[in-house]
């Protein structure tokens, strides 16, 4: 219990039981007495075998364990406290850099630029061959932007491109995209979107679209009763499901759905009591989401095990059509009736609210890029208008009516990585790229 090789043995029974090294295994399933065993024995390491060699390895992987999209294994805040001590308390590990990378992260995620680009930056001036330097860039790019710090972002997204990592390259050049789209090119006198290639047609109407990892576009069709989604390559699936009306992927890339009184989770399925109609879906989180009822006009926030945790408060005779997770829990809400754009908290309570009413004719739907703006679509005038994430508008868009990408009547809307538009078209059942 308390010999020279207690934390050899420790480390290698959670490596056994739970052997992810790295945030690209997070995804894997491992049943959760073995996940409960490993974390017993990291957190044993971490908790009363500082001084030991294996301290650092268990700190890290510890604080992966703790960004495990699993209810009761997910604390973002454990993760950080562990993931940000490390470096200080073991200063000479080689899991130093990793360990900056996921504090760094995390911090961001948690609404905290400053202090994540101040990681990336320390991580970059210490270590600047290491593998996670280049990650650390993109990191780096969006922490400096959401402190306002534009042209850092871009030489910072330009960095990403440049150093190596494929992956890495075609996600900072994504990123670059949208700012210089965002920044520059939706004021500049040449279109900032143009039609790529010609429609995509579906077997029917798409009720709700969603954009998940490498472009995968997913699409509900509810007449059939089908979730369709289609590849960068061109593979489709289509999965019966039947009443699903939205669908949605969360942070990690997994696919939500939801309809009826059902929302479909990436580990089980919550069913809400009846008399619900669910039309839109935002997860906030590895179990839980927003969602919008159809029938009782209202938005809830549910979690696994739990069903609805919270209901948001919307002014009036709110008519809410879809909505969209923010970085800190809550939700941007769109009500098509009132022609206005709703911010909520964690808790449901009303912290501001956007008037359309001078923008637009008929909002139908709402998306958020990578870079938390909002994109409402206006079905009536077939243009899609731009806000910052503080809900501020940034620009309009006018939709292509002519010609062979043109738009009949634009209903859906999704964003992707680089900023790119989908639209799905009501009238002709298709699905339309602006890139």
């Amino acid at each position: 219990q308390a010999g020279p090789w207690t934390d050899d043995a420790l480390l290698a029974l959670a490596r056994l039981a739970w052997p992810v090294a790295s945030e690209a295994g997070l995804l894997e399933t491992y049943r959760p007495e073995a996940l409960e065993q490993a974390r017993s024995a990291l957190e044993r390491i971490w908790n009363e075998l500082q001084d030991s060699n294996s301290a650092a390895e268990a700190g890290y992987r510890l604080a992966l364990l703790r960004v495990l999209p699993e209810p009761g294994f997910y604390d973002p805040d454990g993760a950080i406290a562990v993931a940000g001590s490390l470096p200080t308390i073991h200063p000479d590990s080689p899991r130093v850099p990793d360990a900056l990378l996921l504090a760094a992260r995390l911090h961001l995620r948690a609404g905290r630029p400053a202090r994540a680009r101040e990681l990336c930056w320390e991580l970059l001036s210490r270590f600047p061959d290491h593998p996670a330097a280049a990650r650390a860039w993109l990191i780096a790019g969006r922490a400096a932007f959401a402190s306002g710090l534009r042209g850092e972002a871009m030489t910072a997204f330009g960095r990403a491109q440049a150093a190596g990592d494929a992956a890495v390259a075609r996600r900072g050049l994504e990123a670059a995209t949208l700012l210089d789209r965002l920044s520059f090119g939706l004021l500049r006198s040449d279109p900032a979107y143009q039609p790529e290639g010609s429609m995509l047609h579906l077997p029917e109407r798409a009720g709700d679209l969603a954009l998940g990892p490498d472009d995968r576009v997913s699409a509900t069709l509810g007449r059939r009763g089908e979730l369709w989604s289609r590849t960068r390559d061109g593979s489709l699936d289509t999965r019966a499901l039947p009443g699903v009306r939205a669908v949605a992927y969360d942070a990690w890339g997994r696919l939500w759905s939801a309809g009826g009184n059902t929302v479909m989770m990436p580990a089980a399925n919550l069913v809400l009591e009846n008399n619900r109609e669910i039309i839109a879906l935002a997860p906030v989180g590895p179990a839980a989401a927003w969602v919008v009822d159809s029938k009782a006009r209202s938005v809830l926030r549910v979690e696994a095990g739990r069903g609805v945790v919270v209901e948001a408060t919307l002014p009036g005779k709110a008519t809410p059509l879809d909505l969209v997770g923010t970085e800190d829990g809550g939700a941007w809400v769109l009500d098509g009736r009132r022609r206005q754009l709703h911010r909520v908290a964690s808790d449901g309570s009303l912290l501001e609210t956007r008037d359309l009413e001078s923008l637009m004719r008929t909002p139908l739907a709402l998306a958020r890029d990578q870079l938390g703006y909002l994109y409402v679509l206006d079905g009536k005038q077939k243009l899609v208008v731009i806000f910052t994430p503080e809900g501020e508008m940034l620009s309009r868009v006018a939709l292509p009516t002519a010609g062979e990408g043109a738009l009949a009547r634009p209903d859906q809307l999704a964003v992707g990585a680089a900023g790119d538009l989908l639209l799905a078209d009501g009238r002709k059942k298709g699905l339309l790229w602006l890139r």
